[in-house]
């Protein structure tokens, strides 16, 4: 104490200590405002101070922290004095926090698909609000009833979302709502040729109609590729043997797109022809048959014992050489006419007349020095009796 502070009757003093202790900052921290989900905490929210007294802050849960969806959630923060030999370090302070929900806008997207087939089962989905790492793994989807297989090419019709699942986050982060896409049905629509002509003909048949059906109902056209055959419309007609190719198409419309062009082969035979023998008595004829467009066949003549042939016709320009008859080329089924004659006795070349050297091979057979004909054995006894030289003779004299 200074002496002028010296009262009266006080003769002494004794000297004492001032202790001066830390100071405790107080902390404020305001009630942060409400946020919505996907807000990460900042100095906005994470805002208390220290009355003036330097130091740092340290928040949990941290700067940058995105919280879910919730009310009061508690926030705390330490204060560190930068002066500690003044200051003692608070106690921790805490503040709440409300996070709302956020909007989400689910839109499918909008697709189109071809007349007459299914609805695209995943058209797809936007979801441009969604939060972080947060993912949507599967929408369902709802077609508007208007929507069927055979609705009209240019129609739009509703794809309505629906149902998301997260494959990460969680939907009660959200307020979500849907948007619906457009489905536009396109042309374009496949379809197929059902095309059967028939796989083999023969030369000379009827013309064949040609008949197709295409799924999509629309008209089928056909096309002569090649072959022996001419075509006018939907009419074939075969004009030789060969291999004929046919083709089947059908261009589309606005509905349908072109389908894929069918082509068939048809193996066309030549024709066959029936060829007939006729004997008009005394002997018989069997020609070779069936026989083939424009080729030639064989008839044998057989006489009975004692003719010969006389005449044959038939089946073309034919030609005779002996017993055998050749046809001329068969252009249609056909009849071979034969007649015979009776033969005179010993007449071997059946000439129609009897030389000496015939009634000298005549006594040859009898005598056995030359084999037995039947120009002389009348009787087919394998044998020539005097009675039949005696024939030769006489056909010889014309008796």
């Amino acid at each position: 104490l200074c002496p002028d502070h010296i009262r009266a009757g006080v003769t002494s003093y004794n000297k004492g200590n001032l202790i001066i202790g830390k100071a405790t900052p107080t902390i404020a921290w305001p009630t942060p405002a409400e946020i919505t989900y996907g807000t990460a905490l900042s100095g906005a929210q994470l805002n208390a101070t220290s009355g003036g007294v330097a130091g740092t802050f340290a928040y949990t849960p941290p700067t940058g922290t995105i919280l879910s969806v919730g009310s009061t959630q508690q926030l705390s923060v330490t204060f560190t004095p930068s002066d500690s030999n003044n200051y003692n370090t608070p106690t921790a302070t805490t503040a709440t926090i409300n996070v709302s929900a956020k909007a989400l806008n689910i839109i499918a997207n909008n697709s189109s698909r071809a007349y007459g087939v299914a609805n695209p089962t995943t058209p797809g989905f936007t979801a441009p609000a969604l939060v972080g790492s947060d993912s949507i793994g599967s929408v369902s989807y709802t077609y508007a009833t208007t929507a069927t297989a055979t609705a009209a090419v240019g129609s739009s019709h509703a794809i309505t979302p629906g149902a998301a699942q997260f494959t990460s986050g969680s939907a009660g982060n959200y307020n979500i709502t849907y948007t619906a896409g457009t489905l536009t049905i396109a042309g374009g629509a496949s379809q197929n040729i059902t095309f059967d002509p028939p796989t083999t003909a023969t030369y000379g048949d009827p013309a064949i109609t040609l008949s197709g059906t295409a799924t999509s109902g629309l008209p089928v056209s056909f096309t002569l590729v090649s072959g022996p055959a001419t075509l006018n419309g939907n009419t074939l007609t075969i004009t030789g043997a060969g291999t004929i190719t046919v083709r089947a198409t059908q261009g589309g419309d606005s509905t349908y797109a072109a389908a894929s062009d069918v082509q068939k082969t048809i193996t066309v035979a030549n024709a066959s022809y029936t060829v007939t023998g006729s004997a008009s008595g005394n002997g018989s004829i069997q020609c070779v048959t069936p026989v083939t467009s424009g080729n030639t066949t064989t008839c044998t003549l057989t006489p009975d014992t004692g003719y010969k042939v006389s005449v044959t016709s038939g089946c073309g320009t034919g030609s005779l050489s002996g017993t055998i008859y050749t046809t001329g080329a068969i252009t249609a089924s056909c009849s071979v006419t034969a007649s015979f004659a009776a033969q005179k006795a010993g007449d071997c070349d059946a000439n129609g007349t009897v030389t000496i050297a015939e009634v000298q091979s005549a006594i040859n057979m009898f005598l056995g020095l030359k084999a037995v004909d039947v120009c002389v054995d009348l009787d087919s006894s394998n044998g020539v009796s005097i009675a039949e030289v005696q024939k030769v003779i006489n056909s010889f004299l014309g008796l």
